[in-house]
């Protein structure tokens, strides 16, 4: 895809307006009650039991709160790039969540 192609995509898509539905976070109440916080008990207990925790400890850090149903897309983006560049060592580690089982 050439440069300009390129730049218009991105005009188009940072211009682009989206509906409101997009931007309204209105989820059933049947699903709400069904969400277990993951600093609970019960949540931690669920991490304790998976088998797909490898990656957590390493994402968990850069975990980003997601304001809206619309912003799902972004927030993963940085959280993504958040891991990708917080592979370097000189930078903090929160592990004060974790037991010593999570890690491994």
């Amino acid at each position: 895809m050439s440069l300009s192609a390129r730049i218009a995509l991105a005009f188009f898509l940072a211009t682009a307006q989206l509906p409101a539905a997009f931007a309204l976070d209105n989820a059933p109440a049947s699903v709400v009650q069904g969400l277990v916080q993951f600093s609970s008990d019960e949540g931690l207990a669920r991490l304790a039991r998976s088998t797909a925790k490898v990656d957590f400890p390493a994402l968990a850090n850069q975990f980003e709160p997601q304001s809206n149903a619309a912003f799902c897309g972004p927030t993963s983006a940085a959280i993504v790039l958040n891991a990708v560049r917080g592979r370097s060592s000189d930078l903090p580690r929160d592990r004060s969540r974790l037991r010593r089982q999570d890690l491994r």
